[in-house]
């Protein structure tokens, strides 16, 4: 991607489609001063080539690029609405194009009378959550020093089988 544009190409791997369009996606290095660069997929013009809705600030080839939907409102229906999940199948609407990837929004604790998380998913006190094989939560990119994925503030008794919860050191905005 190049300085000033929101055109991607990329070479091989899995194809766009039109469903992309509206995902969340992400390019290593291709933000302010050469950090994540995250932004959504505008329009899709062939598998290898999409325009998002920002622009870069800085050109990269060859970087990391993900992109995916945004699970974190199906995820938190589903623990709204239920007290046990087993990942990939419980959560309704869940796409998952690598793999059982449920990518969440991570978000920075807010500090004040005492500390009040908003960031992550919040299953209620009592869950049972299963996470089966290689079921992961990732953190989509974000530029806050200290976030939330699983956010188990204030409930209790839960119990959590398997499962990888991934942040985002690697590709931090």
């Amino acid at each position: 991607i190049t300085s000033g544009l929101a055109a991607v190409t990329k070479t091989g791997g899995v194809a766009f489609t039109s469903a992309d369009v509206g995902k969340v996606a992400w390019i290593a290095g291709a933000g302010a001063a050469g950090a994540t660069l995250v932004s959504t997929i505008a329009s899709v013009q062939s598998a290898d080539a999409c325009t998002l809705v920002a622009s870069a600030s800085t050109t990269v080839s060859s970087a990391f690029f993900g992109w995916g939907t945004d699970n974190t409102t199906a995820i938190q229906s589903a623990f709204d609405n239920s007290l046990e999940i087993t990942f990939p199948t419980t959560p309704p609407n869940l796409t998952t194009p690598s793999g059982n990837v449920y990518l969440v929004q991570a978000k920075a604790p807010v500090y004040g009378a005492g500390t009040e998380y908003t960031g992550g998913v919040f299953p209620r006190s009592g869950s049972v959550l299963h996470f089966l094989g290689d079921a992961t939560l990732r953190a989509i990119p974000t530029n806050v020093g200290e976030y939330v994925i699983l956010n188990l503030t204030d409930v209790e008794d839960i119990s959590i089988y398997g499962g990888i919860f991934q942040g985002e050191r690697d590709h931090h905005i």
